[in-house]
């Protein structure tokens, strides 16, 4: 986290004018999201993660805690948004403070029949939380506790996350530690002891020291062409991973590999002929997976599709 406490008060500066309504230019990559918007689970159990190491997005941390659930022994996680780890270690401190309920309650979006949830971030349990908070980063604590001093939760949420949540049953089913009260507890046990590492830029144009069993790239392929982004998984094959190692290189909802049948106005990466012909070599596995209209209504025409990259 070394090059963002160097610009830790224009960071915050930056989260507080956002929140003020100051700066009206906001996208996708300079938001914080709140849980991942993939199936995690679904996934997991094609990975080894005993005493493994992961590169993987920042983003939500919903795959860094899913990896440590598993075993992972060292996670360095990349994000372009310098919030990231802010709210990481917000996520650890409430793990630790907070009970399975009082945690949904403090994260969720949504209440009861996908009302809204009027205890979302609310500042009591903002105190509950803030002390652990400080013992664990003392720059998230400062981060935060600004935050809740200036604003109401609502209004931290509305204008410094993503609202691309989806309902509490799809979280739920899509995070292992959150699908029942005992995997909570169990990461709860854990998590005291998660250290990672962060890295904040652009993977696309700069490079990553160290080499990993597993790498994460989630949905990064939205922002590039399929030629750029064969650039990258040749430079992290190269350079980052282990031998025997594996890259989660895409996930794609609601999409069958077989696909031939896609519009126009569709992103290269679910142009399925087109992504066997530009990144063949580099898919060496796929997994249909259970997406969310799977985990709500258990409807198997709505699958969800990963691309998975092992190396020899």
């Amino acid at each position: 986290m070394g090059d963002i406490m160097k610009n830790f008060e224009s960071t915050l500066s930056k989260a507080i004018s956002i929140c003020r309504g100051e700066v009206m230019q906001k996208n996708a990559y300079s938001d914080i999201y709140t849980f991942p918007t993939e199936n995690v689970s679904g996934y997991l159990d094609y990975f080894d993660f005993l005493n493994k190491s992961l590169l993987t997005v920042g983003s939500s941390f919903g795959q860094s805690l899913a990896a440590y659930y598993a075993g992972c022994r060292e996670i360095a996680l990349y994000d372009i948004n310098p919030f990231s780890p802010f709210y990481g270690y917000l996520l650890i401190a409430s793990f630790l403070c907070l009970d399975y309920i009082e945690f949904q309650e403090f994260f969720f979006k949504h209440g009861l029949r996908n009302y809204y949830n009027k205890n979302m971030f609310q500042k009591e349990t903002f105190q509950k939380v803030k002390q652990e908070l400080r013992l664990l980063d003392y720059y998230s604590y400062l981060f935060w506790d600004e935050l809740f001093t200036l604003f109401n939760g609502k209004r931290i949420r509305e204008y410094l996350f993503n609202d691309d949540e989806d309902r509490n049953q799809v979280i739920i089913n899509s995070n292992i530690y959150l699908q029942n009260e005992d995997n909570y507890n169990r990461l709860k046990s854990i998590v005291k002891n998660m250290s990672f590492q962060f890295i904040n830029g652009d993977i696309f144009k700069n490079s990553i020291d160290g080499k990993f069993d597993h790498i994460f790239l989630s949905n990064l392929y939205k922002v590039v062409t399929l030629d750029e982004f064969r650039l990258l998984l040749e430079k992290l094959d190269n350079c980052n991973l282990e031998k025997n190692g594996s890259i989660l290189f895409a996930y794609l909802w609601e999409i069958d590999f077989n696909e031939m049948n896609f519009q126009e106005d569709w992103i290269d990466m679910y142009k399925m002929p087109l992504v066997k012909k530009k990144l063949g070599q580099y898919i060496t596995e796929y997994h249909q997976i259970k997406g969310a209209h799977d985990i709500l209504w258990e409807r198997d025409d709505k699958e969800d599709l990963v691309l998975i990259y092992r190396k020899k």
